[in-house]
């Protein structure tokens, strides 16, 4: 069984969610009330969690090359799921800031519910497969690591290993820009305005972007942080802005804006470079935008799997590594193993397995965890966390 990246670290993830007052010193200031006259609430928001779902089932296609592309599907194909991480990075952007804008946290209150809420789960992952690299190395062919590279990967720190910007556990390069991008975001809730806030991440980001080319070769985190991926966390967050003032697109328009924007978000894999972020983090938009404006004219996906699945998204995104290879040789030796019966065969079983995991771990292991963290650092459910396990609880109905 091996366990390797499809990506070229760098070009999310993943797992946005809420904010809390932990009760320190260092808080934010209160809204601006301009600000506050305009970001009156947030309300719980069904299609989005599905787009989560999308975006993570996108990031399995690409983990299905070992066992379909000796069937013949063309592995440019499964690469197209390349773009659910784009996605992840648009709709983070967008909820930073729609669970921010009304009653925003100090800064340590922020970063500390970032990190009960991404790192438990992250941490197991990387612990697991480090252990399993150790005791049964001839499993895991590409995943040879030290200690120190163990220790860099859990503290979210970015490094070299040979050739590639990757961690340990190779997801995890997209939750260093996620850390990364909550550090920012962190830092912007010390100003009264959202669209201060909003505005001063954008241009940190865009300076990086800018100044990226001219860094040493041997500066790993610079080099890291300005790939032109991480726009798409501005993309996101000024959809929130527009979106929590109340701008929507009507009804028929959203419709087309949902199909373009998916066939732009997936068919941009096709280019390269700065290209491919720019043109895939605008097809993640209007997608977003799409979605969340056909749920305001009354068409809400209320499916409950496809519910539950959007919950489970970080579960999903980080366990299907782990099931697709174990489950592709069980199925491969029960199953059809020529043409498209094994195809049909192969992805459905795979799927279904991955999906089934994702939830057990979501409601078994990440939520159990996060309750007793949370109640040690006295922290109650942010919005986000609320609408996930409404949305949980419901689909288990």
């Amino acid at each position: 069984m091996a366990i390797s990246s499809a990506w070229d670290a760098p070009p999310g993830f993943p797992y946005p969610g809420g904010c809390f007052h932990f009760g320190w010193p260092l808080h934010a200031p209160s809204p601006h009330p301009k600000d506050s006259a305009v970001f009156r609430g947030r309300a719980l928001l069904f299609n989005l969690q599905v787009l989560r779902a999308i975006a993570a089932l996108l990031v399995v296609c690409v983990h299905l090359e070992a066992p379909l592309v000796p069937l013949g599907v063309a592995r440019e194909t499964l690469m197209l799921g390349n773009s659910g991480v784009d996605l992840f990075f648009v709709i983070s952007g967008f909820v930073m800031v729609y669970t921010t804008a009304h009653r925003p946290s100090g800064p340590v209150d922020f970063m500390v519910n970032r990190i009960i809420r991404v790192a438990p789960l992250y941490w197991l992952a990387t612990l697991a497969l480090f252990a399993v690299a150790l005791v049964l190395p001839q499993l895991l062919h590409s995943t040879k690591s030290s200690w120190g590279e163990l220790i860099l990967s859990l503290l979210f720190v970015p490094f070299d290993k040979g050739g590639k910007i990757q961690p340990v556990f190779f997801l995890g390069w997209t939750l260093n820009l996620e850390m990364f991008f909550y550090v920012l975001f962190a830092f912007a809730l010390l100003l009264r305005g959202v669209v201060a806030r909003v505005a001063l991440v954008t241009a940190i980001l865009l300076a990086l972007v800018w100044t990226g080319p001219l860094w040493p070769k041997d500066v790993t985190a610079m080099r890291f942080y300005s790939t032109p991926i991480m726009l798409e966390f501005a993309i996101g967050m000024w959809i929130a802005i527009g979106y929590l003032r109340g701008i929507v697109l009507p009804r028929l328009p959203a419709f087309a804006a949902l199909a373009g924007g998916f066939v732009l978000l997936v068919g941009s894999d096709y280019m390269d470079g700065g290209a491919r972020s720019l043109w895939t983090g605008i097809g993640g938009g209007v997608v977003l935008i799409a979605a969340l404006s056909l749920e305001k004219h009354g068409h809400v996906w209320k499916i409950r799997i496809a519910q539950l699945l959007g919950t489970a998204s970080y579960a999903l995104y980080l366990s299907h590594p782990f099931v697709v290879p174990v489950v592709s040789k069980a199925a491969r030796s029960i199953g059809p193993s020529q043409g498209w019966p094994a195809i049909i065969w192969l992805t459905t079983v795979i799927m279904i397995a991955v999906m089934l995991v994702a939830i057990a771990i979501h409601l078994w292991v990440e939520q159990p965890i996060t309750y007793k963290l949370r109640r040690k650092a006295h922290h109650p459910p942010s919005v986000v966390d609320k609408s996930e396990a409404s949305a949980a609880s419901g689909a288990r109905c």
